[in-house]
């Protein structure tokens, strides 16, 4: 269900943009082009500070254009670059992404496309869609026991008696409201063929017992135009649903019951041994949280393992082989792999349940590749969208590591000028695991206070006594401070991708103040911090003219675009999930060091 859901996100958006040229160009460079569906596709699924704000719509889609337009330069220039892509990312970490959209690909071809319901399916089942049975439903773990009270009722025993001796055996005995959809196959059919006052035989379904008993129905004879669309789509909906999954079911057992792997027992063993080491050491007996693993996780095995066990072929897929290193990126960054300190005598167990989910995943995206769908326009668009931004992600990280202060550009005794600082107070939901920020956001739609989404959620070490209390200058947190400079006490905005993970913020206050004096470590982070992002500048603005960008800010303006501000997901075919498309963070300054503003 939830992946139909994001596939009609995308038809919305589709529909949208066929009002608009497709073929509109909002900017062009020596290495590609950026078109108004791709720059639509990104801004309505990424969330950006004002971007719900009618005052702000042209500036917003200005500043997210430049943003993206910095992105491809980065990209383009990075993916030139030896050390680039022989970076962990390029290397690891991104045929992870590929492998997942290469699976949802196959999905849609053998599974999605084949189960659309005709409209002569759906107008058989609509009827059903207008009615609403009021009904109990007794439920049974023990076969006998349906059969008793079925017995019962057979014998005409009063209905208030036999529901009087379900509910001394702990059964539920509540009347409910009973839509199409509402109840697995096996019940719906029965029920369907029963009137007000009939009882069913017993039923199985999902390995429990039940009969049951129609109170009323209620059916809507007069639908409102808005009613019979709803109706309509909800039962083109669970028909869908359940085409899709027998379908999966069928094609998951045929498919997978001549396939052979295998992994290394005796690198796996190794692993073992050294993962529940380190969970011993890293909790004690009272702690029962969960060890989330993080990129430093494979640093660690690294260290302790060797290059030469990492590297090494490990697990076996047809005719083609994963090292340690491949199969932990995935472990980590697709499986969301966390572990209890509980489950150290069983962690090979566990290894072998996740050995087995890679394996299956690798079997379908090898078999969307044989079938050629890495080819279709749609799968290399997304292929490359993800690319993009992380070969722009390393290449700016290489920028970054390139830095060097020397001593005399931070320490100046002498330095006597106050600087005026912006102080930010707000409360932080950090993680460097996507999903933690994801459920957070979730409970706060919901109206779970942001304090008490900070306890559960965040993981930055030096607030989590705090409750996620950050009081900072904004050279510290520079991510933060961008986003928070634009806020106002009280608003909520995330997730901010940063350097180490992702964050939500809630603003409680925000001053300015003249600071006559700075230490050594606080000047050297600020200039730290201000030479990169103007090297970042001076870097976006040199490429622009190396590469002959071309900028059209007509087309952009003309862009028509929502005011949703919402973080948005994507469900994988066959399973997994991921933001909907890589954030695009604020980045447009760099537009303004170039000799001509006005490149159209």
């Amino acid at each position: 269900m939830n992946y139909l859901k994001f596939f009609f996100i995308v038809l919305f958006f589709d529909a949208l943009l066929r009002a608009q040229s497709v073929e509109k160009k909002i900017a062009r460079f020596d290495g590609g082009a950026i078109d108004e569906q791709d720059f639509l596709f990104r801004y309505e699924m990424t969330p950006y500070p004002r971007k719900h704000l009618d005052e702000f719509q042209d500036n917003i889609k200005m500043e997210f254009a430049l943003s993206m337009i910095a992105e491809k330069l980065f990209a383009f220039e990075g993916s030139k670059n030896k050390e680039v892509l022989e970076s962990d990312a390029l290397k690891y970490l991104f045929p992870r992404m590929r492998s997942i959209i290469l699976r949802d690909a196959l999905y849609r071809e053998v599974i999605f496309n084949p189960t659309r319901a005709k409209d002569d399916e759906i107008k058989k089942e609509y009827i059903k869609g207008l009615s609403k049975y009021k009904v109990v439903i007794l439920s049974f773990e023990n076969e006998n026991l349906s059969k008793k009270f079925f017995e019962r009722f057979k014998r005409n025993e009063s209905l208030e008696k036999i529901l009087q001796r379900a509910a001394e055996n702990n059964i539920d005995t509540t009347t409910k409201i009973i839509e199409y959809g509402d109840l697995d196959i096996e019940l719906e059919n029965q029920l369907y063929k029963l009137d007000v006052g009939d009882i069913s035989p017993v039923v199985i379904s999902d390995k429990k017992w039940h009969i049951i008993i129609v109170k009323d129905v209620e059916i809507n004879i007069n639908p409102t135009e808005a009613e019979k669309e709803r109706v309509y789509g909800k039962v083109k909906s669970v028909i869908e649903g359940r085409k899709e999954e027998e379908l999966k079911e069928k094609y998951l057992k045929q498919f997978f019951k001549d396939k052979k792997a295998s992994s290394d027992g005796k690198i796996l063993a190794l692993f073992s041994r050294w993962l529940a080491n380190k969970i011993l050491l890293t909790q004690t007996e009272s702690d029962s949280s969960a060890i989330l693993f993080t990129y430093q996780f494979i640093r660690e095995a690294n260290e302790a393992l060797s290059d030469e066990i990492m590297s090494a072929p490990f697990i076996f897929v047809g005719d083609r082989s994963y090292s340690l290193k491949e199969f932990l990126y995935d472990l980590i960054y697709i499986q969301n792999f966390a572990l209890k300190k509980n489950a150290v005598s069983n962690i090979a167990a566990i290894l072998n349940a996740k050995i087995k989910y890679f394996i299956e995943n690798e079997f379908l995206s090898l078999e969307a590749e044989r079938k050629k769908l890495d080819t279709k326009k749609e799968v290399k668009k997304d292929i490359n969208l993800w690319r993009d931004f992380y070969l722009a992600e390393v290449y700016k990280l290489k920028l970054k590591n390139e830095i060097n202060i020397e001593e005399s550009k931070y320490v100046k005794p002498d330095e006597k000028d106050s600087l005026k600082r912006k102080l930010f107070h707000l409360r932080e939901i950090f993680s460097t695991n996507f999903e933690d920020i994801s459920n957070a956001l979730d409970e706060i739609k919901k109206g779970v206070d942001f304090k008490d989404a900070a306890k559960r959620y965040n993981k930055r070490e030096e607030t989590l006594k705090s409750d996620g209390e950050l009081i900072f200058y904004d050279y510290l947190f520079p991510e933060l401070a961008k986003v928070a400079e634009n806020m106002a006490p009280g608003e909520i905005f995330g997730p901010i991708e940063n350097s180490n993970g992702y964050s939500i913020i809630k603003l409680i206050d925000k001053k300015e103040y003249a600071i006559e004096r700075e230490s050594d470590k606080e000047k050297k982070l600020r200039i730290w911090n201000e030479i990169y992002a103007e090297k970042l500048e001076k870097k976006a603005a040199e490429l622009a003219k190396k590469y002959n960008l071309k900028i059209f800010e007509k087309s952009i303006k003309e862009i028509k675009t929502t005011k949703a501000n919402v973080v948005s997901y994507r469900f994988y075919g066959f399973g997994g999930r991921t933001i909907a498309v890589p954030f695009v963070s604020p980045f447009w300054n760099w537009y303004y060091l170039m000799e001509e503003k006005k490149l159209d």
